[in-house]
C-alpha cells in the first residue's frame, strides 16, 4: 500500500497541478502528517534536489495544511457554552475547503456580524469582487442589502446551520 504523502505526488505529476484537486486526510499518528506528508508535498511543488544532487523541478500548485478538533456539543458545567461559539472559530477553514481555495483570494467573503456587513458594503472593490458570501445567521442583515446581493448575483449562505444545521437542532441550541 502507498503511503499517504506518495496518493498526493501521484496526483500532481498526473495532473502536473492542473484541474486536480484532493484531500489527503490522516489520523496524524506521531505527527506524520505534518512532518512527513505535508513537508514531502510542499517539497514537490517547490522543487527540490534528490539524493543524486539534481534538482527536480516543482510541480505548480497550491497546499494548506488542516488540523482538527473534536468539538463537544455541550458542556454540563457551563451553562454559557453554545457550541456555535466554538464552530464560528473554524467556518474560514470549512469554507476554504469546501470552495478548494482561500478566502484571501478576493472573490468569497465571510461576514460574522452586523459591522463586517456594513463594511462590506462600504469597500466597493470587496464588493465588486465579490460572487459568494458567506453570512452568520446572528448578523443583522437589511432587506436594501439583500437586494444588493441579488443584484450583483452574489450568492449568500448562511452559516453555522449550511454546516451545522442537524447537530445544531440535536442539541437544541438553534
Amino acid at each position: 500500500m502507498l503511503a499517504l504523502e506518495q496518493h498526493g505526488q501521484a496526483v500532481l505529476e498526473e495532473f502536473q497541478g492542473k484541474n486536480a484537486s484532493f484531500i489527503l486526510c490522516n489520523s496524524n499518528e506521531s505527527n506524520i502528517c505534518k512532518e512527513i506528508t505535508y513537508e514531502r508535498i510542499k517539497r514537490i511543488i517547490k522543487g527540490y534536489d534528490n539524493n543524486r544532487n539534481i534538482a527536480v523541478k516543482g510541480i505548480e500548485s497550491n497546499l494548506k495544511f488542516y488540523s482538527v478538533e473534536y468539538i463537544d456539543k455541550t458542556k454540563a458545567d457551563d451553562d454559557s457554552y453554545y457550541v456555535e461559539n466554538e464552530i464560528q472559530k473554524y467556518l474560514k477553514e470549512l469554507i476554504q475547503l469546501d470552495n478548494m481555495k482561500s478566502i484571501e483570494e478576493g472573490n468569497i467573503e465571510l461576514l460574522l456580524s452586523d459591522d463586517d456587513i456594513d463594511n462590506f458594503f462600504n469597500n466597493k472593490e470587496r464588493l465588486n469582487r465579490c460572487k459568494k458570501a458567506y453570512i452568520s445567521t446572528n448578523a443583522l442583515i437589511t432587506e436594501e442589502q439583500i437586494n444588493e446581493f441579488e443584484k450583483r448575483n452574489i450568492e449568500i449562505q448562511y452559516i453555522p446551520e449550511l454546516y451545522y444545521e442537524k447537530e445544531l437542532n440535536d442539541i437544541e441550541q438553534w
